[in-house]
């Protein structure tokens, strides 16, 4: 039997992260998936996009992190669903990050877009894309997207 709060309603809405990343960002990247383990060495990646979702819910946050801080260019992340990048909420759609800016996060209501509203089932993953004068080319990028499951029940 699981250890489950007393609390019903604690219980049954859940917020997690799931984590995505890129070794050595480049510039003129346009949509690409980033991966859940990102590995620069000659032994391969994982080169897993996306996780399934055994609960319904909705995506409600960004977070972004990087190993030096952004001089040039755009850089903009984007959550999907099933590999289609979400179109509202605003605050989550294309979270560009700024220059200057080595870590930042994005955050929206639960329930303020219906694309941002993902079922059991559905692939949850992360879009990236960067301009010709994106710099610097060397940064690792961390994402994670934190989604807050409705209705877990066991």
């Amino acid at each position: 039997m699981p250890n489950l709060p007393a609390d019903y309603d604690l219980a049954t809405y859940q917020l997690q992260r799931i984590p995505f990343s890129i070794s050595q960002l480049g510039a003129s990247q346009t949509a690409i998936a980033l991966k859940m383990n990102a590995n620069a060495a000659t032994s391969g990646a994982l080169n897993v996009l996306g996780l399934p979702m055994p609960f319904a819910g909705s995506i409600v946050a960004v977070s972004i992190s990087m190993t030096a801080n952004k001089t040039a260019g755009v850089l903009s992340i984007t959550p999907t669903i099933n590999t289609t990048a979400i179109t509202n909420p605003s605050a989550l759609t294309a979270a560009v990050v700024a220059n200057t800016t080595k870590t930042m996060y994005a955050v929206a209501d639960a329930y303020s877009g219906a694309s941002a509203r993902f079922k059991a089932g559905d692939i949850i993953g992360c879009k990236l894309t960067s301009d010709g004068s994106y710099a610097p080319t060397t940064n690792d990028v961390y994402v994670e997207v934190w989604v807050m499951l409705e209705n877990v029940v066991f």
